[in-house]
């Protein structure tokens, strides 16, 4: 729904863009904006999309360069332009975005080794009559409207800008707009965390680089049926864990036995079997009963978090989730458990002072291990292997 939202929204905002430059009614307020800080802002905006399609981005935008433009056009360009370039470029494919001063002016280059364009077709790319929607390299589909309203919003910019392509070799699109006449200084910048308003104020903890790579690595067992949900979880936690996927319960409990997952996170509803009945089976079998488990749902109410703790997860979370509180969660999660190995090491004297932080399956796990042990505690051909 929310990606469906998005799409439309664009979409309107394009038609509205358009609409605006062929009634002449668009104010042109041109400001100092920084570059670097532009196409960083954009770039975040489709750092999912290039994750799902393992597409490189190379940000070489010089961090003093500084245009002189009015904000709003110019953001909608470079989405624009960045869009395109995702759209169609393939799996595996690069975007390198570079920028350079000539004489008065800031060069802005966006390449792609997509699947370019082909050489008559050049010539009608900003022209609203033979401009037609397209489909990019996964299906995307767009309006045809977005590098019509870039070529006019450029110019309105007192810019201009050329297109170099080759099919199925890739794309060069070079925008000439005024530089600035002075470089910004930092605390004067249009910082666009300033410009775009509602976002959160809560404090991002840091987490330390020892911190990270305490956790790096470790396996998360990650469930979910819905595809672009479970990509986004993916990118979330790609950086520093080793990401298994599953797409139902069942599926993912053949997998947690399998690969003994150091989390596993799991969504609520699903088919063949749902986040409930997977962390009763795993919380009921010796072999995976230890992994923790996090219930991921849109359900937030009291009953819906008292079934899922019933059922013996760790952790109840609603969606939608901040990265740094699961993070976080997961960090603490497995400092617990390495606290709780570090006692189990030394467990012949201290197995009642830690039953507690034992489920009840561990518990009689365990007190069958301590039993084993006494039993042929003089037998001297007893080794680990028995």
């Amino acid at each position: 729904i929310k990606q469906s939202s998005e799409a439309t929204q664009k979409l309107l905002h394009n038609l509205l863009d358009w609409a605006r430059t062929q009634s002449d009614f668009i104010d042109y307020s041109p400001i100092a904006v920084n570059a670097s800080d532009l196409i960083a802002h954009n770039l975040k905006l489709f750092e999912q999309l290039c994750f799902q399609k393992n597409i490189r981005l190379s940000n070489k935008v010089n961090e003093t360069h500084t245009f002189f433009v009015d904000y709003n056009m110019i953001d909608t360009v470079c989405r624009n332009l960045i869009s395109n370039a995702i759209k169609f470029t393939p799996e595996r494919g690069s975007i390198s975005i570079e920028s350079n001063i000539q004489e008065d002016e800031i060069v802005l280059k966006i390449s792609d080794t997509g699947l370019g364009i082909k050489s008559r077709d050049i010539e009608n790319l900003f022209l609203l009559g033979k401009r037609k929607s397209t489909v990019g390299t996964k299906g995307e589909k767009g309006t045809g409207l977005g590098l019509v309203i870039v070529k006019e919003f450029v110019e309105i910019n007192k810019g201009h800008f050329e297109v170099k392509s080759k099919e199925n070799e890739g794309t060069v699109f070079t925008i000439h707009l005024p530089r600035a006449v002075e470089v910004v200084p930092a605390q004067t910048k249009i910082h666009l965390e300033e410009i775009i308003q509602n976002t959160s104020e809560l404090v991002v903890p840091q987490f330390t680089e020892e911190q990270i790579q305490e956790v790096k690595g470790n396996r998360i067992l990650l469930v979910e049926d819905n595809m672009a949900m479970r990509n986004h979880l993916k990118y979330l936690l790609a950086s520093t864990f080793e990401i298994i996927e599953a797409e139902n319960g069942q599926e993912a409990l053949d997998k947690a036995a399998e690969v003994q997952p150091m989390v596993v996170i799991t969504d609520m509803v699903m088919p063949i079997m749902d986040g409930l009945e997977l962390c009763k089976a795993l919380k009921n079998d010796r072999n995976t009963s230890h992994i923790p488990v996090i219930i991921l749902t849109s359900q937030d109410t009291e009953e819906s978090k008292l079934s899922g703790y019933y059922a013996g997860a760790d952790i109840y979370l609603t969606k939608p989730v901040r990265k740094e509180i699961l993070f976080q969660i997961i960090l603490n999660i497995l400092q617990s458990r390495e606290q709780l190995r570090q006692k189990l090491l030394s467990f012949s004297s201290e197995v009642d002072t830690i039953s507690h932080d034992l489920t009840a399956i561990d518990q009689d796990f365990l007190g069958h291990i301590k039993a084993f042990i006494e039993e042929h505690i003089r037998d001297q051909r007893f080794e680990v292997q028995h």
